[in-house]
């Protein structure tokens, strides 16, 4: 499993236990429903500020903010 595709794993948990609709926390992080789908399935990484911005929804410590992000953007092996 890539890193990105833990991201977006984490990503949706994250938004399910906050008990907000994909919809509607897409429009929270100024994105489009099928970009944050496609975050979630591991299909799309987001960019910096994307990840930032999603990260920052969920009220992490800043270093976790940081591990979160790090993870959102990384490349797996397969992707160089």
């Amino acid at each position: 499993m890539t890193d990105m595709a833990l991201f977006g794993q984490w990503v949706k948990s994250q938004r399910l236990a906050m008990g907000v609709r994909q919809k509607d926390f897409a429009k929270q992080v100024y994105c489009a429903a099928v970009t944050l789908r496609k975050i979630e399935a591991g299909d799309l990484r987001p960019s910096s500020d994307l990840a930032r911005i999603i990260v920052e929804q969920f009220g992490l410590p800043p270093q976790e903010q940081s591990e979160m992000i790090r993870l959102a953007r990384e490349r797996s092996a397969n992707e160089l």
